[in-house]
């Protein structure tokens, strides 16, 4: 959702993907997977879609969010904390989605007290997403590097990120890992077929690894099953 919601709101304030984004002390400190993002850095909202998306980077996550939260807020200073608009505006899209069984709490997907989702849900706000063009790009992409700016030491640092979703070599499109203390080994994966795409999603998974052959398995099914519907 962070990642629909950033590009959708690019598209509504009309702003440059290329916008320059500072790293806040606050978002570097976020706990979990990461985009191994510093303090003080600047990178653009392009890069920091794809650190987000790549290796899972729950830091990129909460910098969009407190970027896209300011905005929201509409101050002309920044707010105490923007990181809760942007949530807010998660909530309001997952239901116009129709997402029922959804709540956010954080812009990340860290497991908290009622934040939570469905696989169904997940199914819906992935195929949602994927109508983007520029969601379907980076979810598909295995790599990216970028220029970290450190403008107080006139220098800057280069970081490449590996996308985490094994799929993408298994002929896959997306879309994207994850993994919780409350909901396991987690997978949401795309096939495109045509002009179509069918969308699965694993929950709680045996094992990491574990997933892979459980996405895979699942895709079988629901192509022999229906195969009309991918002809």
């Amino acid at each position: 959702m962070t990642c629909l919601l950033s590009i959708k709101l690019c598209e509504q304030y009309e702003i440059s993907l290329q916008e320059v984004i500072t790293v806040s002390k606050y978002a570097s400190q976020t706990n979990g997977t990461s985009a191994r993002l510093r303090e003080n850095e600047q990178l653009s909202i392009y890069d920091l879609l794809h650190g987000l998306m790549l290796p899972s980077g729950n830091d990129a996550a909460v910098c969009l969010a407190e970027y896209f939260g300011n905005l929201i807020a509409g101050e002309e200073k920044a707010v105490k904390n923007p990181v809760r608009y942007f949530v807010r505006e998660m909530n309001k899209t997952a239901k116009q989605l129709q997402l029922e069984k959804t709540n956010f709490v954080n812009p990340h997907g860290m497991s908290a007290p009622k934040h939570r989702s469905s696989a169904a849900d997940i199914c819906k706000l992935a195929s949602e997403a994927l109508k983007s063009k520029l969601f379907a790009e980076i979810c598909s992409t295995k790599s990216h590097t970028c220029h970290m700016l450190r403008p107080k030491e006139f220098t800057y640092r280069i970081l490449t990120w590996q996308n985490t979703n094994k799929l993408l070599s298994m002929g896959f499109n997306g879309v994207k890992t994850g993994v919780t203390p409350s909901a396991g080994p987690c997978l949401c994966g795309s096939l495109k077929s045509g002009n179509k795409h069918l969308v699965l999603v694993i929950l709680a998974s045996r094992s990491m690894e574990k997933r892979w052959e459980d996405i895979s398995s699942l895709a079988n099914w629901a192509l022999n099953e229906f195969p009309e519907a991918f002809t």
